[in-house]
């Protein structure tokens, strides 16, 4: 599988596009998390020592979706931890040869419209997908079709070493990231915005693995874009792209 850029998979359906007007529709059409509003629910503990510490939860992660003409990042961030979560409790990882668990992304961000209260908006609040992910669940389309997931406690992590530690100590978070014109471009490790670029809008993604000074996502655009699905990013470019970090159990 040749790993490509989103830009490269925009232009083969748009072929009679400029570059500029490609990017100017996947800045529209996918940046489709929108801040949410303040929430009381607790933070992670950001004093835990995970210096040098390493963690992966990617081999519960399964096929990565691509969200197509979907305006769901939000849902399908959701839909991930909830993967990663199934699968580990099942033994289900890449190299059990057990069916993975799959959920339904666009009937949960479908949910969260029915509940964030801006149902004329493209996109829904990433913390919306926490309170729906507590009070509904995610439904299952396989290998147990009806079955529900549900997490018991949401939280937001304030910084870099919360996200951190929650990666390293809890699970997957659900992360919201500032969309850079670059980012459409990037064949998976996301670089400081350059001086004169703008951020162009929010977008949802699942923070899976820590490394060391590192933090690695799953976007929502499949598995041929990034790093096989995957964006790595330095601690020291956190605060320029990620807005909001959700994590859960």
């Amino acid at each position: 599988m040749s790993v490509k850029t989103i830009l490269d998979m925009a232009r083969e359906f748009m072929p009679d596009s400029i570059d500029e007007e490609i990017v100017d529709f996947l800045t529209r059409h996918y940046n489709t998390a929108i801040a949410s509003p303040y929430d009381p629910h607790d933070y992670s503990n950001e004093w835990i020592d995970t210096r040098h510490k390493v963690r992966s939860w990617d081999p519960w992660v399964g096929n990565i979706e691509n969200q197509l003409n979907y305006p769901r990042c939000v849902g399908q961030s959701w839909e991930v931890v909830a993967r990663i979560n199934t699968n580990n409790l099942r033994g289900a990882d890449v190299g059990s040869g057990k069916e993975m668990a799959d959920y339904d992304a666009q009937a949960f961000y479908e949910l969260c419209k029915q509940n964030d209260g801006i149902p004329d908006a493209l996109g829904t609040y990433p913390i919306t997908g926490a309170k729906m992910a507590r009070k509904y669940g995610l439904t299952e389309n396989k290998p147990k079709k009806g079955e529900v997931f549900t997490i018991e406690r949401w939280w937001r992590n304030k910084n870099v070493r919360e996200t951190s530690n929650n990666i390293l100590t809890t699970g997957p978070v659900a992360l919201t990231m500032r969309i850079f014109p670059s980012f459409w471009m990037n064949k998976g490790i996301l670089k400081k915005p350059g001086l004169k670029e703008k951020s162009t809008g929010l977008h949802n993604v699942c923070g899976t693995y820590r490394g060391d000074g590192f933090t690695s996502f799953v976007n929502s655009h499949g598995e041929h874009s990034g790093d096989f699905g995957r964006f790595i990013v330095a601690d020291e470019f956190y605060d320029d792209y990620f807005t909001e970090s959700i994590g859960s159990y």
